[in-house]
């Protein structure tokens, strides 16, 4: 580079440091020939990795490290500061091993903070073999500094990484999530989560589809919390095989799967439905009561009893009228799950209707079982009452 800058110079009055000084304020510089006389303009660079990789230039000339240190907590600063990495590696330009390792050093000093660690990380992918020892440092801090469920800042730093590194970025994180220790093992799924990217899904969905890796990568989602969500999700939607690991993964993570969830319920799939109520019923929240009485009505028995079952475990009053509706239905197992639920939740509204249905009424409709489930509900529902004064 620094050739190509002296013979694009030739015949003018101006040295490659003009150049490279300019380039670092992220312009360029123009000779303009006009009548004899020559002028100097500013241009902007088209292209961000120009701009870049002159401002890493001049200050690794200038052996201006400090400047660049001093910004490494800032990721905008990082494709110039991997860039100065290589750099200080390479002999071409002045730099060696050696050099390399007291800047990656210098970034970072105690693995304490969790931008200069992912800095670091960055370092480590400035040089085709980094010295073994530093890389076994900043790896170790990486590990220790990388919370389960990633802060806000560890989230943005992870996607501006996979920006810059690209695939590389992404084999580091899946190099922790592969990991067998169950806490590397939830960082990495953390990281790839935050990523989101296509090869970040495969590494993860591929996990899920091996038996043998299956149970360690769905415990890794737990742990890894809201943040698993939007992947679970897919997972639940487009996994045919696992889906009822998905949704167990999904309720384990709690409320705030509970929206996704929901949507769940509208899905075209009737066993996405099933196993998205049950999920829904294990977290409880009562955001969920209207779309769950609405899934009563839903064509698939299986959807409609799931349904009833998840409105017993959440027990709010609002569902007594759609549960009270379910008990015409000719569904033998969603009126038995209706009249126990009304039982549970002991409003005496469902008195009238459950008292027709121990009755055996409509006929054949309700057996000898269902009638029995009747009176088990009336007799719940009076006794709640009767210790409430009512």
């Amino acid at each position: 580079m620094e050739e190509v800058i002296v013979v694009a110079l030739k015949g003018h009055n101006k040295t490659i440091y003009d150049v490279l000084y300019e380039a670092e304020a992220a312009t360029l510089v123009r000779i303009v020939r006009q009548q004899r006389t020559e002028s100097i303009e500013r241009i902007e660079f088209t292209h961000q990795l120009i701009q870049e990789f002159f401002a890493a230039y001049a200050l690794h000339r200038e052996g201006r490290w400090g400047e660049a240190v001093a910004h490494c907590e800032d990721p905008w600063w990082w494709e110039t500061l991997f860039m100065l990495g290589g750099l200080t590696a390479t002999p071409e330009a002045g730099g060696s091993p050696e050099r390399w390792v007291e800047f990656t050093q210098r970034v970072m000093p105690d693995g304490q903070n969790d931008m200069r660690v992912f800095a670091a990380i960055g370092l480590l992918r400035s040089v085709e073999s980094p010295e073994a020892e530093v890389s076994r440092t900043v790896l170790g801090a990486f590990a220790a500094s990388v919370s389960k469920s990633l802060t806000p800042g560890q989230q943005d730093a992870a996607r501006k990484l996979e920006g810059i590194l690209g695939d590389e970025a992404v084999e580091i994180f899946a190099a922790m999530f592969r990991d067998p220790d169950p806490h590397l093992k939830a960082k990495g799924a953390a990281l790839l989560c935050a990523v989101g990217k296509e090869q970040a899904m495969e590494i993860l969905l591929n996990a899920l589809r091996a038996p043998n890796e299956r149970k360690a990568a769905f415990q890794a989602f737990v742990s890894t919390g809201a943040l698993a969500i939007e992947a679970l999700t897919f997972v639940l939607r487009k996994e045919e095989g696992v889906r009822k690991e998905a949704a167990e993964a999904l309720a384990k993570i709690g409320p705030s799967a509970v929206e996704p969830l929901i949507a769940a319920l509208r899905d075209r799939d009737e066993d996405v439905r099933q196993w998205a109520a049950g999920a829904l019923g294990k977290i409880g929240d009562a955001r969920a009561v209207e779309p769950l009485s609405a899934a009563l009505k839903d064509t698939v028995a299986g959807v409609r009893e799931w349904a009833a079952w998840a409105l017993g475990k959440i027990g709010d009053a609002r569902a007594v009228e759609p549960l009270i509706a379910a008990l015409d239905v000719y569904d033998e197992g969603l009126v038995g799950l209706a009249a126990e639920v009304l039982g549970e939740i002991g409003d005496a509204r469902a008195l009238p209707r459950l008292k027709r249905v121990a009755e055996g009424y409509e006929g054949e409709m309700f057996g000898k079982r269902l009638a029995a489930v009747a009176d088990e509900a009336i007799e719940k529902i009076r006794k709640k009452n009767r210790e409430l004064g009512e």
